[in-house]
Order: structure tokens, then sequence, then C-alpha cells
């Protein structure tokens, strides 16, 4: 009986025992989560983009360009918390920008997420290094933890140049490639593609990685149909040709003697049915040793007018100076006129910029001749100092130029004026020509109010 009963009482026990233990295993909370750091080793993955942002202050419309730093990650574990310490240094490591990002979500265990703050233009400009500091909360047993910077990456700057003007930026990292800006358009101008030298002897490979800040330079080429079309169809009615005689009569009027000359001109104004036309001096002036000149101009179409040398009534002397080698005429023309004027440029032509001229070398008319600015120099015409005394640098240019060519029009690839051609070395492979810049001095001097 007694071993009966304490067999009964150790069963009992025992079933207490367990269930007892089944009902605290079942008990919701009853087993606490164990918490980890987690540090920079344990994120495995980082990168990191760009994004421009404008905005418009309303204090004024000012409009600023800032920028979105997005912040790209991935962790080993799941996270509840996490931290990230991005700092922007510059190329001589001094910081630019430190920044704290904190979350407090669920993050799952190898799933990228992002987090993005904004940089002002200056940082973003002068950024060269990215490293970033992670720290993070998970209830993920680490296998290993040791904090410690993650180098994101170099940054290098991809400067788009349009000859020595910078159009456009981009910051790369290291190792990867630079996108295929689109140039913008220029008016007669094709675009070829981007070069690595400023000469654009070597095409740049946007294919490669980039390890170094670099420069590529768009080359564009003249578009010379479109410009002779333009010229044809438009610029061609403002250019003539210019003729001159100086000559003496005898006793009984009849002229004796005589010395002609022909030059080229173009139209500057049409108003009130006169054109005035911008010529050489040398072309326009009265020889010496003679009495008597007639001027006449030839347009475009052939059609010929007597012309005369302006003179603003308002100004103490006509329009034209050996020292600028520039003269003024004028003609009277009917309204059915088909005649056209240009515009001079502001600025003179660049060294190396394209060149139009439209003249009439030896004879030719309305000549079309492509070149450029091969720079600028004192060059003297080889005549009296009466006809042309040029002391100032003038524009050296490789277009076509003969007998003839003196008065010509010089244009840029805008069509508009830049150059006045008054000279040519002995085999006409260079020229030269009175810039814009003095072109304007002339008429403030002589023309204008």
């Amino acid at each position: 009986m007694k071993i009966r009963l304490c067999a009964f009482i150790f069963v009992f026990v025992t079933l207490v025992i367990a269930l007892s233990s089944c009902a605290l295993l079942e008990t919701p909370g009853s087993t606490e989560k164990i918490e980890y750091d987690i540090g920079s080793s344990d994120f495995y993955f980082a990168d990191f983009n760009f994004d421009e942002v404008t905005k418009v202050s309303a204090h004024g419309g000012l409009i600023s360009k800032d920028y979105e730093m997005e912040i790209i990650s991935v962790c080993e574990y799941s996270l509840h918390q996490c931290t990230i310490s991005v700092s922007l240094y510059s190329e001589n490591n001094k910081e630019l920008l430190k920044k704290q990002l904190h979350i407090q979500e669920e993050i799952e265990a190898d799933e990228e997420f992002t987090e993005s703050f904004e940089i002002s233009e200056s940082v973003y400009n002068n950024v060269k290094t990215v490293k970033v500091v992670y720290s993070g909360k998970s209830y993920d047993k680490p296998i290993g933890y040791a904090p410690d910077d993650i180098h994101v990456g170099d940054l290098y700057t991809i400067a788009f140049f349009d000859g020595d003007i910078c159009i456009a930026k981009e910051r790369v990292k290291r190792k990867e490639n630079a996108s295929n800006f689109d140039a913008p358009e220029k008016d007669n101008y094709v675009f070829i593609g981007w070069y690595k030298n400023p000469s654009c002897t070597e095409k740049f490979d946007f294919s490669q990685e980039i390890e170094a800040d670099t420069k590529v330079y768009a080359y564009y080429m003249l578009d010379a149909a479109s410009i002779t079309n333009t010229i044809t169809t438009q610029t061609i009615k403002s250019v003539v040709t210019v003729y001159n005689k100086s000559y003496n009569k005898n006793f009984f009027g009849f002229e004796s003697e005589s010395e002609s000359g022909q030059g080229s001109g173009v139209i500057l104004n049409i108003s009130n049915g006169y054109c005035y036309v911008l010529t050489n001096c040398h072309v326009a002036k009265k020889k010496q040793g003679y009495d008597y000149q007639t001027i006449s101009v030839e347009d475009c179409n052939g059609i010929t007018y007597n012309a005369n040398i302006y003179k603003n009534p308002n100004k103490s002397a006509s329009a034209i100076d050996a020292k600028y080698d520039l003269a003024i005429v004028y003609f009277e023309i009917s309204s059915s006129a088909k005649l056209n004027a240009v515009s001079v440029s502001q600025y003179n032509s660049d060294v190396g910029a394209d060149l139009v001229s439209i003249g009439s070398p030896e004879g030719q008319q309305n000549a079309i001749s492509f070149g450029k600015n091969l720079g600028y120099d004192k060059i003297t015409l080889d005549c009296e100092t009466y006809l042309s005394n040029v002391e100032f640098d003038v524009i050296i240019h490789d277009l076509k130029t003969a007998g003839g060519s003196s008065g010509g029009p010089i244009f840029n690839s805008k069509l508009e004026l830049v150059g006045i051609h008054y000279a040519g070395t002995a085999k006409n492979e260079k020229g030269a020509a009175i810039p814009a810049k003095k072109i304007s001095e002339f008429l403030n001097e002589y023309v204008y109010e």
C-alpha cells in the first residue's frame, strides 16, 4: 500500500512539473530578446547618388541650386534602428560636411535601404571623398563585429568645355564612367563629338573608367552649307562692289588723265531711300595729283549707283580716315531695291574663331570664303599714308584674299560683321582686317551722334 501511494505521488508530481513547464513555454513575453550592437563591418554594401534640386526663394524669387545626396546601404542582419554618419571631404581632406541620419524602423537583413539629405552647390562642387560610419541595433546575433569607417569612394569632376568656357560639370565616382553630355546646339555649327584636348585631335572615350579630374572639349564644325544658304539668300544683299576713279580735265573740260580702282563694301544702314556703305579709305579716297573723282557702287543684282563720301552735318569732317583705313559712302536707291544691312558685332573676333568673307577678289562677284582668325598684329599697307595709316592691332586671317577684296566684310559664325578686309600678303595666303571695335570707334567719331 505504501509502495503504491509513493508511486502515485511521484507520477502526480512529475505530471504537474511537466504541465507547468509547458505553460511557461507558451506564455507570451516569457522569453527575453537579446539586443546586439551592429557596426560598419556588418554593412557589406554602400553607394551614393546625387540628384539636382532647384529652389526658388520666397524673397525676391532668387533661384538656388542644391543637391540631394542619397546613401544606399545593405546590412547583413535585420535592424530595428540604425545611425549613418556621413562625412564629405575636399581634395585636401578638409571636412566639408558631416551628417548623421537616424532610422527608427524595421529593416530586413540583406534588404537595400536609402536615406537622403541636401547639400549646397558649393559642397557638391568641392567634395572629393565620401566616408560612412554605421551603427545599429539587431536581435540577430552577429558572427563578428569590428567598428570601422567605410570608405565609400573618391569623386572626380568631369568638366565639359566649349573652347575656354566650361558649359557643364559632372561628379563621377572612382572607376565609374562619365555620362555622354548632350552638347548645346549652336547656330550654324554641327556638333562632332567630345575630345581629350583643346585642339580636338583625340576623341574622348566615355566607356573608360574615371581615375582623376578630367576635362573634355566640344568639337563643332562650321555648317558651311547652312551659312552659304543664308548668305546667298540674305547676307549677299548687303555686299557691294565699289569703283573709284580719280581724274583731271583738260582746257576744254574733257577728261585728260585718270586712275581707277576697285574694292568691296558692305551696307550698314538703309534709311530714307539711301544706302550707307562701309569700305576702306584707300578704296574710296581720291588719289593725290587729281582734281576730280567719281565713286560708283554696284549691288548684288548688278545695278550701279552713283555714290559720294558721307558727311554728317553735325561732324567736322567727312567719314573717311586713313588712320582707320575706313570710309562711308552713300547712294540713293529706289523703293523697289532689294538690299539688306548688316549689324556690327560688339566684340572683336576671338583668336581661332571661324570667319566668313564675301567680296570681289580678282574681279569675282560675291565670292564666299571660309577661314580662321589666326591672331592679332600690326600690319601696315604698302601705300601712301594718306590712303592707309593703320597703327593698331588688326585681325590676321586665312580667308581668300586678292586685289578687289579690300573693303569686303568679314563675318563671324552668326554673320555679324567683325572685320573689314584691307591688306593681304604677296601670295594671298593670309590677310588683315580692321576689327569690330575699331569699326565702332570710327562710326562713333564720324557718323553717329
